[in-house]
Formats: C-alpha cells, structure tokens, sequence
C-alpha cells in the first residue's frame, strides 16, 4: 500500500483498509481516472487554410498561409500588392483562434464543395483560390469576390483581415469571437 500513497493515493490505501474497500476503491478510482481523462482538448496542428489573391483594379498576387502547426499566420509568396517575404510569419496565432479560423469556414460551407470552381462574375474583381485541410480533410474552393457564395466570401474577408494584425479575440472557447 505504500506505493500508493508515494503516488498521491493515499485515499485509495485507505479505503481498501476499511470493510468493502476494494471493491470501493476501485470504484473510485476509475471515476477518478475517468473524471480526469475527458474528451481530448481539438487540436489545430493538422490545420492548414491557403489563401492565394489575385487581381483586382490593382493587380494583387500573394498568398498567405494558417498555419496551424506552426500556430500563425505565414507569407507564402508575394508578388504585388503585398508587404512580405515568403516565410515570413504574419501573426502569431493562439490554439483557439487557429481552431475558430477552421470552424468559421466549415459554417461558411466549405465541406460542401471540393475542387469547386465558381468563375468570375465581372472584370477588375479579386479572385481568391482557397485551400482548407484539417486532418485527413482536405477541400479547396475558386472564384472572384462576387461569384463566390455570400458565407465563403465573408469567411476569405475575414481570412484577410489577418494580414492586416486583425486577429479573432477569443475570450473563452464557448463565446463567439469578435473583431
């Protein structure tokens, strides 16, 4: 029994001194161990959300990288109307908002399609090539600014906003973010 309380348990030794006990610490010791191993926090390691951007009045040609392994935002390349180097780390980004990034896009729809083109609707617009996986997902969207579905078009603008230091405050994992 002595082991057991080297380890902490000593309310384990004793209770299997008293009448019952055995049966009652093993009770209470797979609650313990059952109360203290609950579900597996997400991780965002096996998250990866590539936005590349093109065109526009202004001729954009960048793309940028959410990376959740590395835990931010990195320059992937940059050719006009960018301020980076390729690798260069954008914004450093929490577990929470890598994870809040992710879920952003599957509400928006992304899971729906894979390989979707949806075309340009006019001249002049930004076209954007989407690249979403997280685990073994793996889907990927195109289309210009407007052609896009409304949801994935809000979901890329705030994708952008991280470029611009404008991160999702996570204040507590049940809450919705805010910018």
């Amino acid at each position: 029994m002595s082991h057991l309380t080297r380890f902490g348990l000593g309310w384990l030794a004793e209770s299997v001194r008293h009448r019952g006990g055995l049966r009652n610490a093993l009770l209470a010791g797979a609650l313990a161990w059952s109360c203290g191993s609950g579900p597996a926090e997400p991780s965002p390691e096996g998250i990866r959300i590539r936005v590349q951007v093109s065109g526009g009045l202004a001729a954009a040609d960048y793309a940028y990288v959410v990376d959740g392994q590395a835990g931010a935002v990195v320059g992937e390349r940059c050719a006009s109307l960018c301020n980076f180097k390729p690798g260069d780390v954008l914004l450093p980004l929490s577990p929470a908002q890598i994870l809040n990034l992710s879920s952003m896009l599957v509400d928006a729809g992304i899971l729906e399609y894979d390989r979707k083109d949806f075309g340009t609707q006019c001249c002049d617009q930004f076209h954007f090539a989407l690249e979403y996986r997280n685990g073994s997902v793996e889907r990927s969207v195109r289309g210009s600014s407007e052609a896009l579905p409304a949801a994935l078009a809000r979901a890329i603008a705030t994708l952008n906003r991280l470029l611009e230091q404008s991160a999702p405050v996570i204040s507590a994992l049940r809450t919705q973010p805010g910018f």
